[in-house]
């Protein structure tokens, strides 16, 4: 899609830049940090660093450049983080358009693209017009010959620190990921979610920021998730820190009931087994206060509520709530569930 867009986009222009020179051999350049220099019939050299440096100058801080991706007509001519290219062959008494992309990631760690263009014109009057908001003329003089490109200069060594999973919890079909001691140099961290018992990868997932959501995920077992920060080199390639430590959890069940199980004075609740818990802690409250009371952990998967807060209940009267958080044992430790699932009752 992006690139027919931009087919479409560079079709437009042309039309209104063949319109606006109305058939004078000559070349226009717009004041866009963009400049043509060494032009002939057959050649030119085009330099976009005053766009980089211009882009560069409005970027927010934290924001950074990754390179550029320069188009003549819909050739890519060059790619990377160089700023000029010589064009050594090239048709003569035409009009060439030169569109140059500058990609760059801002301070939340997604990637944008900053788009400018250009024209010129080569034939037997052949320059750069220097009217306008121009760069000035250029006598046209034979093709430079073209200087090897230098070898990429070796990457500088970067050592990302390795980040902590804090948080993981899971319930009414939502994994809820969160991220600390993440490095400054990274622009995003890579999720995996495991089976405890299998070992099999279930879910990954990449975020721009220290947290994230895992939607649709509805297992009933104990998890593990690990998670490792993504930076650049000093060649803009990705480099990447160890693994974290594996943080367990254990999802939440959701809490089930029907009419035929409420009665005036019980109200008797039902939820599915977790594979590898040990027990289950069940809280209750009336629906409308603060603080939820611990009622029973049991390893059953019902419970039938009578009393609350040593009160007979009246579900005649008042609403009630429940909550059910799945125990787990992992390496001698207990891990609990979150508690995101709660049932709620009506009166008659």
């Amino acid at each position: 899609m992006r690139q027919g867009k931009r087919n479409l986009t560079m079709l437009l222009l042309m039309l209104l830049c063949v319109f606006c020179v109305k058939g004078n051999a000559s070349a226009y350049i717009m004041d866009d940090g963009i400049t043509v220099t060494n032009l002939t019939y057959t050649s030119a050299t085009i330099d976009w660093s005053g766009v980089g440096s211009y882009v560069a100058n409005t970027l927010s801080p934290g924001a950074r450049i990754t390179g550029y991706d320069v188009y003549l007509g819909e050739t890519l001519v060059s790619t990377g983080s160089g700023t000029s290219v010589h064009l050594p062959s090239i048709a003569s008494g035409t009009m060439h358009f030169i569109f140059v992309y500058v990609n760059y990631v801002d301070i939340y760690g997604y990637s944008e693209q900053y788009y400018t263009f250009d024209y010129f014109e080569t034939g037997d009057n052949a320059n750069i017009n220097d009217g306008g908001q121009d760069n000035g003329t250029v006598t046209p003089s034979p093709a430079p010959t073209p200087t090897p490109t230098p070898s990429p200069t070796p990457s500088a060594t970067v050592s990302l620190t390795t980040p902590t999973v804090s948080k993981a919890e899971l319930g009414d079909g939502t994994l809820a990921l969160l991220a600390s001691n993440v490095d400054s140099n990274a622009y995003k961290i890579e999720w995996q979610v495991y089976d405890k018992k299998t070992g099999k990868c279930v879910a990954t997932d990449d975020s721009y920021s220290t947290d994230t959501y895992i939607y649709s995920f509805n297992g009933r077992k104990v998890y593990y998730a690990i998670c490792r920060v993504v930076g650049y080199d000093s060649n803009y390639n990705d480099v990447y820190s160890s693994w974290s430590a594996k943080k367990y959890f254990v999802s939440q069940p959701k809490v089930t009931s029907t009419k035929k199980h409420i009665k005036k004075n019980s109200i008797t609740i039902k939820w599915k087994k977790v594979t590898g818990a040990k027990n289950y802690t069940v809280y209750a409250k009336k629906k409308n206060a603060k603080k939820w009371v611990k009622i029973k952990t049991t390893s059953k998967t019902s419970y039938k509520l009578t009393k609350l807060k040593g009160k007979r209940i009246n579900t005649y009267a008042t609403d009630y709530a429940f909550r059910v958080v799945t125990n787990a044992k992992v390496g001698g430790k207990t891990i609990k569930s979150g508690t995101y699932e709660s049932y709620y009752t009506y009166t008659y």
